[in-house]
């Protein structure tokens, strides 16, 4: 593997374990407020998908300060968590992907 691949990998590895502790402590401090909306962590992964795709519908919001903190985490890492992860196969396509790709039109025309 080469060093490129392994960065982008340790990159994705932790983005995801900090997309999914965000997750959980986002549901930890939502599920027992009695005004809160997020009450399981299916909400909550509803929640983070609709942020940090930019979506925001509103059907469900944090009302913790905890929560609100996490929600402003989550708009400020949309764009960064979508465009690492979209380098990232970008990058694995053009490396590896699209060579193997033409290799295989090459194989079929002879």
């Amino acid at each position: 593997m080469k060093q490129n691949h392994k960065i982008y990998l340790r990159i994705a590895i932790f983005l995801m374990l900090l997309y999914i502790g965000l997750l959980f402590v986002l549901y930890l401090s939502e599920h027992a407020d009695s005004a809160a909306t997020i009450r399981s962590f299916g909400d909550a992964c509803w929640y983070s998908l609709v942020t940090l795709t930019t979506v925001g519908y509103g059907d469900l919001t944090p009302v913790t300060p905890l929560g609100h903190a996490i929600g402003a985490v989550f708009l400020l890492l949309s764009a960064g968590i979508m465009m690492t992860l979209f380098g990232a196969v970008i990058s694995f396509v053009t490396s590896e992907g699209l060579p193997f790709f033409l290799l295989g039109l090459q194989r079929k025309k002879n």
